[in-house]
């Protein structure tokens, strides 16, 4: 079994900044895939700004198939137990008839096994890397929810009792604290973050530290919550997307978590944001009635599976 990695993009980019005809046609076909999937879904759709970024950095990998051309973005390295696995995701089939002329750009082997994170409504991708190879599910599966605010006026809180401040992300001082307390709380979703996966998330366009909320208690952490408007998609979607909400297990059922979601609605009321959509794991049920709670509908869900020849 070999995955590989669409290479070579960056250096056969004519110097104009243009790709060749052969890469203009995958990416093409790779934002009318999504597209098709996604859009009546009211998610928005990764641009093709995005993705013609994501070539140029080398992030889309080949899986090779009978169906035709199988492509898929490397995502963030994802545990499974002692084990951290590769992750393919945001992935595309394009038929066997629309590639046989296309030459692909150089590939690159990369070893195995490995995962892909498809969603419930991808099924031409499922049934074909099942017909292919040897595929495990694995208990991964995340549920992508969405609040669409202009539906309806959404009540929210945004004080909390004395004792708890709540405040905004601060640079160069609240990074060390925050990645500690991500990995404390949240890490046992599969996710572990570090320096360097901060620095990236603070390096996105999308990035507002107005959209990172702390809460404190005599000045150490006790809940967050992040939120970013149109972290992918063209711009002008007035999509808002939260990445991360997690509070100390004292703290659960408080009211805190309300009042840290009450900060999200106000931020997205400010930036002219008419929907927010959130991932969750399926097994974090009271997540899930958290999200029901204040208004989220459940729109699809991506499940993970290992992948091996």
């Amino acid at each position: 079994m070999q995955l590989f990695l669409l290479k070579g993009l960056k250096n056969s980019i004519r110097t104009d900044g243009k790709f060749n005809e052969h890469q203009s046609f995958l990416i093409e076909e790779i934002y009318s895939s999504q597209s098709s999937m996604l859009s009546q879904l009211r998610f928005p759709v990764p641009s093709k700004v995005s993705i013609r970024q994501s070539f140029a950095n080398g992030d889309y990998y080949h899986i090779p198939s009978t169906a035709g051309l199988l492509i898929g973005r490397k995502g963030s390295d994802y545990r499974l137990g002692n084990e951290s696995f590769t992750v393919i995701e945001n992935l595309s089939l394009i038929s066997k008839n629309r590639v046989e002329s296309i030459q692909l750009p150089l590939l690159h082997k990369l070893g195995n096994p490995f995962l892909v994170f498809v969603e419930n409504i991808n099924k031409d991708v499922l049934n074909c890397i099942s017909n292919d190879y040897s595929i495990q599910k694995t208990a991964y599966c995340q549920e992508k929810h969405l609040l669409e605010l202009k539906e309806k006026a959404v009540e929210v809180k945004t004080e909390y009792k004395k004792g708890v401040h709540i405040r905004n992300f601060i640079r160069s001082k609240d990074e060390e604290a925050y990645i500690a307390f991500y990995n404390r709380i949240l890490g046992f979703l599969g996710t572990l973050i570090d320096t360097s996966f901060m620095n990236n998330i603070m390096a996105r366009p999308s990035f507002d530290p107005e959209g990172y909320f702390i809460a404190e208690e005599n000045n150490k952490i006790v809940g967050l919550l992040s939120i970013e408007k149109e972290p992918w998609g063209e711009s002008g979607s007035k999509f808002g997307y939260i990445y991360q909400i997690g509070v100390e297990k004292k703290w659960r059922g408080s009211g805190l978590a309300e009042v840290l979601f009450g900060k999200s609605i106000d931020f997205a009321v400010k930036h002219g944001i008419n929907r927010i959509g959130v991932g969750v794991s399926n097994s974090n049920i009271p997540a899930i009635r958290f999200l029901k709670k204040q208004g989220f509908n459940l729109k699809y869900d991506t499940k993970g599976y290992l992948v091996s020849s």
